[in-house]
């Protein structure tokens, strides 16, 4: 599994004197991802700036929260359809 590394030198946050205190905390307990549904992959988002990034038109963003396991749709591409039960084998059975 490959991922995506951001924030890490040119974060825009680094111009404005540092990271917010919920930035950091963010980071320590939120992980956020994109799922590609054209390669059915997940990419995790490392850096305190995942939660800007924003899917291309095949990937849905979501977060998963470390405490509870709790996962979260954020945004989707223009391509995705979210309805349950279509694009879903599982849902066939």
């Amino acid at each position: 599994m490959s991922s995506k590394i951001i924030g890490t030198e040119n974060g825009s946050h680094i111009n404005e004197g540092g990271w917010s205190p919920e930035a950091i905390n963010r980071a320590k307990n939120i992980q956020f991802f994109l799922y590609d549904t054209k390669i059915k992959r997940t990419i995790p988002i490392i850096g305190i700036d995942a939660i800007d990034v924003s899917p291309s038109p095949t990937q849905i963003k979501f977060q998963k929260n470390l405490r509870t396991g709790e996962i979260t749709v954020l945004d989707k591409g223009d391509k995705v359809n979210l309805r349950q039960g279509e694009n879903n084998d599982e849902s066939n059975s």
